[in-house]
């Protein structure tokens, strides 16, 4: 396993100076002002993250390490999110332990390239996307989920009316005073655990306790829908708008 580890996290600039150059970043415009070789970091930061997370992932299914402390009791039901108007490849499923990964949109720049969602986040939105936003409507349920790791945006929303999935990246912080805006309210390490500002707790998946150890009290999150192929035990994660930072994690109660 070690070793194995070892091998990918070598490869890692190779492989991300290989992706600059390859058709998949040509599709992708970077944002204005950035670098090829910001470009290049970034992607090897999100390989190495998700290298790490895979073997968290793998050890504790060997029961190397522990996880899910939490007691599970009274654990939420998964919510599955099916809309018949989302046809991307067929009809998809999502999955989310918590109501708060529905969102809408606020507004949306008249160039679509800005979207604001209900909570007061806002997004800024890949160029070649930007078309797709133009009739969104208030009324549309939009999903977070993870961008690929090659890409330079972190985030994709996913209109469930259309199927529109539009490539972001998190750009600004919600007020502390929406309706619509959580915080986090307790934080155990120990456990990792944290319970937000609704009372709901949330475990984390094994490699982002490590993350956590940074967050703080009273910071704003925003949920997602984990819909990666590993770590789908944890149908969310959740993103520390304060921090710029998202952990993959579920809903306990």
């Amino acid at each position: 396993m070690k070793k194995r580890m070892l091998i990918a996290l070598c490869c890692l600039p190779l492989l991300g100076t290989m992706l600059a150059f390859s058709p998949l970043a040509a599709e992708e415009p970077l944002p204005e002002g950035v670098s090829l070789e910001e470009f290049q970091a970034k992607v090897e930061r999100k390989a190495e993250q998700n290298a790490l997370e895979q073997e968290a992932f793998e050890q504790s299914l060997e029961g190397k390490i522990s996880v899910n402390e939490v007691n599970p009791e009274g654990c939420a039901d998964l919510i599955n999110i099916v809309s018949k108007n989302l046809t991307l490849g067929g009809f998809k499923d999502y999955k989310t332990s918590h109501s708060g990964a529905w969102h809408f949109p606020v507004s949306v720049s008249g160039k679509g390239n800005h979207i604001l969602l209900e909570d007061g986040s806002g997004w800024v939105v890949c160029e070649l996307d930007a078309k797709k936003t133009l009739s969104w409507l208030a009324s549309d349920t939009v999903l977070i989920t993870l961008a690929p790791w090659y890409s330079w945006y972190d985030y994709v929303l996913v209109n469930c009316r259309n199927g529109a999935r539009v490539r972001v990246t998190f750009d600004e912080v919600p007020p502390y005073y929406s309706p619509f805006t959580l915080l986090i309210s307790e934080i155990d390490l120990g456990k990792g655990s944290i319970k937000l500002s609704d009372n709901t707790v949330w475990t984390t998946a094994p490699f982002s306790c490590l993350t956590i150890k940074g967050w703080k009290v009273g910071q704003k999150v925003i949920l997602g829908i984990n819909d990666r192929l590993f770590s789908s035990s944890y149908a969310n994660f959740i993103v520390n708008e304060d921090a710029n930072e998202f952990i993959k994690a579920k809903c306990l109660y």
